[in-house]
């Protein structure tokens, strides 16, 4: 018989798989960072929602109302897609 060992042809595969679930590990400590962050940006902005609504509400209450929502509507809805975009793209 031959007594020769051998190196166990499992091992580059196990350092593999311990390479990926360390990088996977990593990977889910950074989401829920970027979850924690955009879980923050939402409530900030949903803040800034409601109180641009509120000054809506109070101006609606002395202009006609088709005008002004027809004014601020394009421009409220841009500087929204555009602040969300600007976030997204310091997280990629």
């Amino acid at each position: 018989m031959n007594n020769h060992k051998t190196p166990c042809p499992q091992e580059p595969r196990i350092t593999k798989l311990e390479t990926q679930h360390q990088q996977i590990k990593e990977d889910i400590k950074e989401l829920k960072q970027v979850d924690t962050s955009l879980k923050d940006t939402l409530t900030r902005l949903d803040k800034t929602v409601t109180r641009f609504s509120t000054i809506v509400d109070n101006i609606l209450k002395t202009q006609n109302k088709e005008t002004l929502i027809d004014k601020l509507k394009a421009p409220v809805l841009t500087a929204i897609i555009v602040a969300v975009a600007l976030k997204l793209m310091q997280w990629y």
